[in-house]
């Protein structure tokens, strides 16, 4: 059976065929709609819980599809209207893959969560079992919606949605996208009922498929995305914020790395692969000043080499990926504040017990030796912490 197509040319034509669409996945039917990336394949779900996961201190649904409550979903992947929402499926929540999903551009990271990072099973007898690995109720594949017209369907859509991943012929790779309507409805013969059709779309989407460990992730496909750059984007992000980016949280940010690898023993250019950012800005910081000479021939005699540093201003793309932010004088951290209040519980001013730790542009030596010492003390108060998040 071939689907409707409905082909939009104007924006009125569009917001019709977006209600047609909602009425339709409301009963049941397989719907096409483009996204920024390419067109996918979306489907109503329904979400059931055990009365043993919804008492325990884990939780985990049952998927089943809307037309038929008994069919279990297959290589279904669930559709987020952003990576918070993950924490409406399973509990406790993965946090490395929630920093995935929310750190890359949406609809650009697969993850899958297998029930034994949550503890529901032996992670031992489950990792020994091939078959057990095969079991897709085992393990829930999430997807955070691309930009589009796919995500304003979505956020009128008041039940879960599941998206399918085309595959075509002769691919090992199962691309989540088709760059057009016709070629969806080529990869998906006799499953869509009704589809979208705004045109061809032209952007390519790096994408990444990483599943959750125990400890850590690991990253199953990867394409036209750096594997290096995923695993640090997995791990905590510590943020350094001063004034200039030029003194101070340079200094923080290349003592922090140092620290962080002798406590995990290891080589400094080895954290990302453990999942580990440490940055640093300014909050009236330009581009690509150096540090300071003092500061960079300071550290210098400790090995420590900040000759590349250069500085960035603090952006709401920084405040939103980091895990912890310190700030160098309790200025710094309302100018944080103020701008985003909402991340008071994970910014701290980095001096001992919260204090100050003055600038010194413009003085000597033993000024900067004193700086330094300051913020060595203050992040020995937060090592073990960060350490543990590792």
């Amino acid at each position: 059976m071939k689907p409707e197509i409905r082909q939009c040319n104007s924006p009125d034509e569009l917001e019709e065929a977006i209600f047609e669409a909602v009425n339709r996945l409301g009963d049941g039917k397989i719907v096409g709609v483009p996204t920024d990336y390419g067109y996918i394949a979306i489907q109503k779900a329904v979400v059931q819980f055990s009365q043993e996961s919804l008492l325990g201190s884990t939780r985990w649904p049952i998927l089943t599809l809307a037309k038929n409550t008994s069919q279990q979903l297959k290589a279904a992947v669930i559709l987020l209207r952003s990576a918070e929402e993950i924490i409406d499926y399973i509990f406790p929540n993965t946090v490395r893959g929630t920093r995935l999903l929310s750190r890359f551009p949406s609809g650009s990271i697969e993850l899958i969560v297998p029930r034994t990072v949550l503890g529901h099973e032996n992670p031992a007898k489950n990792e020994q079992d091939s078959e057990t690995r095969k079991d897709t109720s085992r393990k829930l594949r999430f997807r955070t919606t691309a930009e589009g017209v796919a995500l304003r369907i979505h956020s009128l859509c008041p039940w879960p949605l599941i998206s399918s991943p085309v595959k075509p012929e002769g691919s090992f790779f199962a691309n989540p996208y088709a760059e057009s309507c016709c070629r969806l409805v080529d990869l998906l013969p006799n499953c869509l009922n009704y589809v979208i059709d705004t045109g061809e779309i032209e952007k390519q989407c790096s994408y990444a498929v990483v599943e959750c460990r125990t400890e850590g992730v690991l990253i199953t496909e990867s394409h036209g995305m750096n594997d290096s750059t995923i695993m640090e984007r997995s791990g905590p992000c510590i943020l350094f914020v001063c004034t200039g980016n030029t003194c101070r949280s340079p200094m923080a940010e290349v003592i922090c790395r140092k620290l962080l690898a002798d406590g995990l023993q290891c080589r400094e250019v080895e954290l990302p692969e453990k999942g580990v950012e440490v940055v640093s800005a300014g909050v009236a910081a330009d581009f690509g000043s150096p540090a300071s000479s003092e500061a960079v021939v300071l550290l210098s005699q400790e090995d420590v080499d900040l000759s590349e540093h250069r500085s960035q201003p603090l952006t709401e793309q920084l405040l939103e990926r980091a895990d912890h932010i310190f700030t160098m004088t309790g200025y710094h951290r309302d100018v944080v504040l103020h701008h985003r209040a909402d991340l008071e519980d994970r910014t701290f001013v980095l001096g001992v017990h919260g204090r100050d730790i003055p600038d010194p542009i413009g003085a000597g030596p033993e000024v900067y030796r004193q700086c330094k010492e300051a913020i060595e003390a203050g992040l020995h108060e937060h090592l073990d912490k960060l350490i543990a998040e590792i």
